[in-house]
């Protein structure tokens, strides 16, 4: 990017900081008029809290809106999240067409677009409050645009512009009522082909961009993205279903627990985009990826195979004795500790040759070669052994060796 325009660009961020942060200042000081009563279960709102609730928080000697404070606490750092991680890229790398974009789409997105409401406060003076508007709208489309364009902020498919603008413009459309009769299922399934195509076109491009025209560097920012992008969404989804389970959905130290979950899990995106353009440990999410792939399979299994074992235990000893019997629970217990080491090894061999083939045949060619290193007393032999490794592990278009002749080296000396 020329020097001409990189000035200019720069202050245009400050500019947008500095009403961000002051969009940011006015949400906060707007404190919903509900979150300061209590509400009667099950009309109670977000921010409120039932009879039970006000009994534990009065006991300890903590206000009735204190969960409200609580959230505004979490909301005010899942943006300041983004607007660090913008300010870090246009501070560390000023020149840099992606970081950049990303630096101008995860301020607006993150200190704008996905605020929660009210995103434009109502003491906002009208021209300002239009102006804010605007940028939301900028800042959700640029969010999409910043994962159409990553990682080398380049267009690729330029034709799939027009469908992505067209998604993200009929998104923003105030929604009507659902029709009934028989348009209602066809209605439903273009408001869902609507909501579902931008993020298909940017699937769709990332695929493409990895396969095609990334190069490993890239393609290592593109593994920090999904990683992060899909780690986020999972979690997040995850965590909002635990929401609604009764012993969470009653309890307003879980429900606090779980808006942590809420607020983190999505925060990983803008952290993931951040370490991926500034490349700090590139190449450390293969491992990252091995390691989430491994212990999440195990963690899921184990349970599992624990929770059959005790089922299926206290059904055998309620089958042989009439009761339950906690020898049910010791025996699975240890069972699963007995199987968790192995289980864990077969969990990282067939992880390692499902999804790490080529690292792990060339872990295996070495290994062989090793052992066969040490008792090979052929030099013809070690020789074409080492070539075949070489081609086995690095895959090269050719491989040559050359031994030096050590007894006319002696014999100048």
């Amino acid at each position: 990017m020329t020097r001409g325009l990189l000035r200019p660009l720069q202050i245009l961020w400050l500019l947008l900081l500095a009403f961000v942060l002051y969009l940011l200042a006015e949400r906060t000081m707007v404190m919903p008029v509900h979150a300061h009563a209590v509400c009667m279960p099950p009309h109670c709102q977000f921010g409120q809290v039932d009879p039970g609730e006000a009994r534990v928080l009065r006991s300890l000697g903590l206000p009735i809106n204190l969960y409200d404070y609580y959230d505004d606490a979490l909301r005010i750092l899942f943006e300041m999240s983004f607007i660090v991680v913008a300010a870090l890229l246009i501070w560390r790398k000023p020149s840099d067409r992606m970081a950049l974009v990303s630096a101008f789409a995860l301020l607006l997105f993150g200190g704008i677009s996905a605020s929660a409401d009210p995103k434009i406060p109502p003491m906002v003076p009208e021209p300002l409050s239009f102006l804010g508007n605007v940028l939301a709208g900028l800042g959700q489309a640029g969010f999409f645009a910043l994962f159409y364009l990553f990682p080398a902020g380049r267009l690729v498919r330029r034709w799939l512009l027009v469908p992505l603008a067209a998604g993200l413009i009929l998104q923003t459309l105030p929604s009507s009522p659902p029709p009934h009769g028989p348009l209602a299922d066809l209605v439903g399934l273009i408001g869902l082909a609507i909501i579902a195509a931008p993020f298909a076109i940017i699937i769709y491009v990332q695929i493409y961009k990895y396969r095609r025209t990334s190069t490993p560097a890239q393609r290592q920012q593109t593994k920090w993205i999904v990683f992060g992008t899909a780690v986020a969404i999972i979690g997040f989804l995850l965590t909002a279903a635990l929401t609604n389970l009764p012993i969470v959905a009653g309890n307003l130290p879980l429900q606090m627990l779980a808006d942590v979950g809420l607020y983190g899990f999505f925060m990983l995106i803008p952290l993931s985009m951040g370490f991926a353009i500034l490349r700090y440990r590139l190449y450390d999410v293969d491992l990252l990826i091995n390691r989430t792939l491994v212990y999440g399979a195990l963690t899921i299994s184990t349970v599992a195979v624990y929770v059959a074992a005790v089922v299926g235990l206290q059904a055998l000893f309620r089958a042989l004795t009439g009761q339950h019997s906690d020898l049910a629970i010791a025996i699975a217990t240890l069972a699963v500790a007995a199987l968790f080491n192995p289980w864990r090894h077969r969990l990282q061999s067939f992880i390692d040759r499902q999804f790490y083939r080529r690292k792990y045949d060339a872990a295996r060619a070495l290994s062989a070669f090793n052992g066969r290193l040490r008792d090979e007393v052929d030099l013809d032999q070690l020789a074409g052994d080492m070539i075949g490794v070489l081609q086995d592990t690095l895959q090269p278009a050719s491989a040559s060796l050359w031994l030096r002749d050590v007894s006319k080296t002696e014999g100048r000396a």
